[in-house]
């Protein structure tokens, strides 16, 4: 009877064990994608850095995106409407 018992605990710990394996595989290759992800992360946060460092030092940027972006102009340029065609 000790036997059994003691053979049916080895075979659960034994399941036990396989099960936490593979979760313990599941969670490392979760940790994985999270370090690549948290690596794009950091990348895009410092090219936005820079952006933001060339908009506020550069006035030629910031002139240029005003321009293009918002359609601003200055006192005296001479504007050009140009009809939209159908693409």
């Amino acid at each position: 009877m000790i036997g059994v018992g003691l053979i049916l605990a080895l075979l659960f710990l034994a399941r036990a064990g396989s099960e936490s394996y593979s979760e313990l595989a599941e969670l490392a290759e979760r940790e994985a994608e999270l370090e690549i992800d948290l690596e794009e992360t950091r990348l895009r946060v410092e090219r936005l850095r820079r952006t933001v460092e060339l908009l506020q030092d550069d006035p030629v940027v910031l002139e240029r995106l005003a321009r293009e972006e918002l359609g601003l102009v200055r006192p005296g340029d001479t504007v050009v409407v140009l009809p939209q065609t159908d693409d």
